[in-house]
Order: structure tokens, then sequence, then C-alpha cells
């Protein structure tokens, strides 16, 4: 009869907790919340009822994990917690991990959106390796790639203990995890992001976790807009138009899609490649201003006319202002096909007569 009661009592201990949690906000973490994309994501959770636990480097006014608190708690529904962190300090991220433990049983969501960006010329992040020196290689694989790992480590064993909902890990990447972009340690990192992605999906299946690498396009992120201010982000970017670029807050709308999947349909798509402007196609997402994103970077109404039809590579063509305003009416009614991956990835897009005059000598 003891034995009896044990068991009841616990059933309803651990019905109450359960019950507690599901009163709770759900719980998202975000690594790299003070700027660029995982402050848009972590914003965009905050909107929709989210406490979102901020982590970065960076305090106090400008960009910092402090004003992405003030904006999300610039929404009724979210609540923002600021944490310092540097997440290459194991000891600090393990500590940070513990604190959030004692406020919660459980988190839903993890996104690692950490990245350093080199100290050099904007121009040489598109140089040959040779000349680049290891800066970039810890940038793209310490701040980048060890970091979600070590996020990972610390908050996994957090995320399966979720019962509200199943939980989420968003890995922020990038085309260059499929073919050439910008130089070597960038592409060679995303790639291994991506590889990250695929290999944990196996180990958290039993567990009911799913993980997904998550690719922006272009992106207005605050660094890329003072680039543009500055006259180097032509030369930085190869002569994109930011101003056709996604806004931040764009993959975190994404994310939110994501997670209002069954949990029969998130489960397929775990350790998979998931595109911003493809799932916000998919779903009929706007992004800021109510306008329709940009396409998909794989589309050939993104490669043909930033490549074979930009206007530097109209201008190469020397036609007549007939022909060449032909093409320029044509570039914008190129449909949004998408090219297979195998094909994407077969090797890199043309680049412009920019690209190539940022290489060094």
């Amino acid at each position: 009869k003891k034995i009896s009661k044990m068991k009841i009592l616990l059933s309803i201990f651990l019905n109450l907790t359960r019950f507690t949690e599901c009163l709770e906000a759900p719980i998202a973490v975000v690594g790299g919340a003070s700027r660029g994309i995982g402050k848009g994501i972590a914003i965009e959770l905050g909107k929709t009822g989210y406490t979102v636990y901020c982590l970065g480097r960076t305090r106090g006014s400008g960009l910092s994990i402090d004003s992405t608190v003030e904006e999300i708690e610039k929404h009724t529904k979210g609540k923002g917690i600021a944490l310092g962190v540097d997440v290459l300090d194991d000891k600090k991220l393990f500590e940070i991990r513990d604190e959030i433990c004692q406020k919660h049983e459980s988190i839903q969501v993890l996104v690692c959106s950490t990245f350093a960006v080199p100290s050099s010329d904007p121009a040489k992040f598109r140089d040959d390796f040779w000349l680049q020196g290891m800066e970039i290689w810890d940038c793209c694989h310490g701040a980048g790639l060890r970091a979600y790992y070590a996020l990972m480590c610390a908050f996994v064993p957090l995320l399966m203990k979720s019962t509200r909902q199943r939980p989420l890990i968003a890995l922020i990447s990038s085309f260059g995890g499929k073919a050439y972009t910008f130089n070597v340690a960038y592409g060679v990192g995303k790639a291994a992001v991506d590889r990250l992605a695929s290999d944990a999906a196996i180990q958290l299946a039993p567990y009911n976790v799913d993980i997904i690498s998550l690719y922006p396009g272009v992106v207005r992120t605050e660094r890329n807009l003072d680039l543009e201010a500055s006259g180097k982000w032509k030369q930085a970017s190869g002569g994109l138009d930011l101003s056709l670029a996604e806004s931040p807050g764009l993959s975190g709308k994404a994310l939110l899609a994501l997670l209002e999947l069954s949990n029969e349909d998130r489960s397929a798509i775990s350790g998979s490649v998931q595109v911003v402007a493809e799932v916000a196609r998919q779903f009929s997402i706007k992004d800021e201003n109510n306008i329709d994103p940009p396409p998909s970077i794989r589309s050939i109404r993104f490669i043909i006319p930033n490549f074979l039809l930009s206007d530097s590579a109209l201008d190469e063509m020397n036609l007549q202002p007939l022909a060449l305003s032909f093409l320029r009416t044509l570039r914008n009614s190129i449909p949004d096909i998408l090219l297979p991956w195998s094909v994407f990835s077969s090797g890199p897009p043309p680049v412009s007569n920019i690209a190539e005059t940022s290489r060094s000598d």
C-alpha cells in the first residue's frame, strides 16, 4: 500500500510539474543575440510570447544584448533576459546554463547565431586563403562552429526535458555550406555547421529533439548597412543590391513557422537545411512593411539578375540601347524556379567585375 501511495504521489507531482511548465511562457535561448540575425530572431520570438534569454558579449547601449531585450519588451507578450557571456568560455557558459536551470525545468528553443567578424578590410574577406592568415579561420571556426557545439552541449539536456512542445535547435548557417562563397574558411565552416546538424539529428532523435541548419539569404544586418553607408558594400558583396535583401527578422518568422509544424512533420526535416526565403514562400510569410521576401539564393530569379544580367555584366556587353532596355526588363520577370542542390553546389556562380577587382594582387 505504501508503494502504491508513493506511485500516486509521484504521478501527481509529475503532472503538476508539467501543468506548471505549460503555464509558463515557452523558453528560448539565443546565442549571438546582440546584433544581426540572432537579434532579429530573438525579437520575433519575443513578439509571440517567448521568454528569450539573450546571450552575448556586448553589454550596455548601442548594439548589445541589453538593447535586444529592450526591443523584445516593447511588445507586451515578450520577455527578454540579457546574460553576458563569451560563448568560447566553457566554464562561464555552463554557469549561465546552470543559472537558467534554477529558474526553469526546461527550454524549448535553442538558436546558435554567434559569429566573429575579422578585423581586416572587408574587401579582403574575398581574398585568397593564403593571403588572409589564420584570423579568418578562427572567426569562422571558433565563434562560429565551436561556439555552436558548446551551446548545444550546454543546453541539449534542458531541451530534452521539455514536455510542453517538441524542442528545436536552429543553427544559423549559409549557402556557403553548399557552394563556394566569399572564401575557403567561410565555406568550410558553414559546411561543418550543416554536418553538425545532420549528425546531431541522429543522436537527438530518440529524445524527440529536432535540429535544423537555417540558411538566410543576403540580409540587411547592421554591419552590411554600415558597409553600404561607407561605400564598401558593393566591393565586399560582389555588387549585390542590399535594398532587395531580407530583414534580420525574416529568419525569426521562418523559424516560428517551423515551430508550428506537427511533431511528425518537424521530425521529418530534422537534420536538414531549411532556407529562410523558401520557408517564407511556403508559408506566405511577409517581410518588414508587409513586403514579399526576396527569392532564395538558389532561385534563378536571384541568380540571373544578380550575376548573368547584373548591371556590370550588361555594361560589358556593349549593347544597343533597345537591347539593353529589353534585358533590363527581362531580368525583372524571371520566374522563381529553384535550382536543385546538386546543380547549385556544382560550382561558384559567375562573378561580377566588382568581385574580381576586390581580390588582392
